[in-house]
């Protein structure tokens, strides 16, 4: 069963404090467990099916997005049906809070049908619960391939130096001041005021970005919003990092759903470490 697998993921942070461990090696520690719990999701995915194997490491409050947007986990893994083909998928890129409580990776997906292959890429956070880890959010969109490293990167908090740090604000503030920012100056200018440096956008169809500079070089052409509403969200015990979710409206009539995490720092700021918004179907 994976739960067991998870089981020995966040159970290591108990032993590691007994040790003696600063909380840098522990966090460092929980996020190379968090890599190898999403592996072993993956793994379980390909011997029982996707939904199934997510079922088990589902937390109570989890959120899973499906065609019509966002869904309680369990409701949508007990309610889809079984896919055909096959689904693998791995992290090559993951983050986790100084405290352990409360983590994501992201990395491609392969889904492959017969002679039919789509490939995208998979958001996932995974809270901390007791002596388990468990999916809180995980959602997929549709981009062109991408090849995933044999090491992932793991990333704890760090002190990167903010130009803005919007202080004192609550993470959905801070949001709320991202979208206003960005139907002011665009995407570009409220990512250079908001994004860190290596901050993640994804979009349907489109080959990631990483980093404020790369999507100034390469443009992700969103539409113009007329309307976007915040659903649902949460963050770790310890308030450094944090994830929000909802849907969006396009002037052209495009729509979808969306989901940014944000870290906040520890001398108070905010920085925005990915930006998903993937479009609806039709």
């Amino acid at each position: 069963m994976l739960a067991g697998v998870a089981l020995v993921v966040a159970g290591q942070a108990s032993a590691l404090r007994a040790q003696g461990a600063s909380p840098r090696e522990i966090a460092e520690d929980a996020g190379r467990r968090l890599v190898a719990a999403e592996r072993a999701l993956s793994e379980r995915a390909g011997e029982v099916g996707f939904a199934p194997a997510i079922a088990e490491v589902l937390g109570d409050r989890s959120t899973l997005f499906g065609a019509d947007g966002a869904l309680p986990g369990r409701r949508w893994a007990t309610g889809v049906p079984r896919l055909p083909g096959r689904l693998s998928w791995g992290p090559d890129f993951a983050e986790i809070s100084p405290d352990a409580t409360l983590g994501f990776s992201t990395g491609p997906y392969r889904y492959q049908d017969a002679d039919r292959v789509e490939h995208g890429r998979l958001l996932s956070i995974w809270r901390a619960d007791g002596s388990e880890w468990r999916i809180e959010l995980q959602i997929g969109l549709a981009t062109p391939a991408t090849p995933l490293p044999e090491q992932p990167v793991v990333y704890t908090h760090d002190l990167e130096t903010l130009a803005r740090p919007h202080e004192g604000r609550t993470v959905a503030e801070v949001d709320r001041r991202f979208t206003a920012s960005e139907e002011r100056s665009g995407f570009g200018g409220a990512l250079e005021r908001f994004g860190a440096h290596r901050v993640r956008v994804y979009r349907t169809g489109r080959t990631p970005r990483v980093g404020p500079q790369e999507v100034e070089a390469r443009p992700v052409a969103d539409p113009q919003w007329i309307d976007g509403v915040q659903l649902g969200g949460a963050c770790s015990d310890d308030g450094h990092l944090c994830w929000l979710h909802g849907r969006w409206t396009g002037a052209d009539a495009r729509s979808g759903v969306w989901v940014r995490v944000w870290r906040r720092h520890i001398e108070g700021g905010w920085a925005l470490l990915v930006d998903l918004r993937r479009e609806d179907a039709g």
